[in-house]
């Protein structure tokens, strides 16, 4: 079942999609602020997100850049009546996927959905990678038919590293990554990067690195 994060503060219109998306088989999470939004977007999987621009404690091309910042590949739909040409643009550079104007109508809305998850991946997909293999949706790490034990964070740091293969992840990125909530200083990533790479050094794997950029942050490589 696909996962929609829907960001919108308006109730009446809130309501409508969400109930209309969840008949069309969706599972949808109403947010109804930027913060609301933050708060459940680092705690759960979604596999695409409507994101209305004028909310009560900022603008959603805020909320947009910063689901970017955190390299992440997600559609971000936006609902908006401003589709000025100024708008738009910053909106595109903030790394929006689709504008969809309002007022809209249900089926087109469902139409630019279904285009877009049809070339997004699935939150509950297994991941493969340098001999891993890694169940989203059962929060699950094998080695060579074996479990890999992994707690919260370090699963979650061990996908957003996957997920970036090959690309350079600044320690900002990665602190927003496991949780942008909480207070998580220097030492403790280096600690969750010690217990991680420990752990899959115990579990004999030896075809992925996570190597450290000195100055900048770290890259996945097998």
């Amino acid at each position: 079942m696909r996962a929609i994060l829907l960001v919108e503060d308006d109730p009446i219109l809130g309501r409508g999609v969400k109930v209309g998306l969840e008949v069309e088989g969706y599972t949808v999470c109403l947010a109804k602020t930027l913060c609301q939004a933050r708060e459940v977007f680092s705690h759960q999987q979604f596999d695409l997100i409507l994101l209305d621009l004028g909310l009560p404690d900022g603008s959603g091309i805020d909320f947009c850049q910063h689901v970017r910042e955190l390299n992440s590949n997600i559609p971000v739909v936006i609902l908006t009546a401003q589709t000025d040409e100024n708008t738009v643009v910053r909106g595109f550079d903030a790394g929006a996927s689709d504008y969809v104007k309002k007022p809209f109508g249900s089926r087109e809305l469902h139409a630019r959905i279904k285009a877009h998850l049809r070339s997004a991946p699935f939150s509950g997909q297994k991941i493969e990678f340098g001999g891993l293999l890694i169940s989203i949706e059962e929060r699950s790490v094998q080695f060579n038919g074996e479990e890999v034990s992994l707690n919260r964070r370090l699963f979650d740091i061990l996908v957003h590293f996957v997920k970036n293969a090959g690309k350079v992840i600044t320690r900002d990125g990665l602190i927003n990554a496991i949780d942008p909530n909480v207070d998580i200083y220097d030492r403790t990533i280096d600690s969750h990067l010690s217990q991680l790479r420990s752990k899959l050094k115990k579990c004999g794997v030896d075809s992925v690195k996570i190597n450290s950029i000195y100055g900048i942050g770290y890259r996945l490589e097998s």
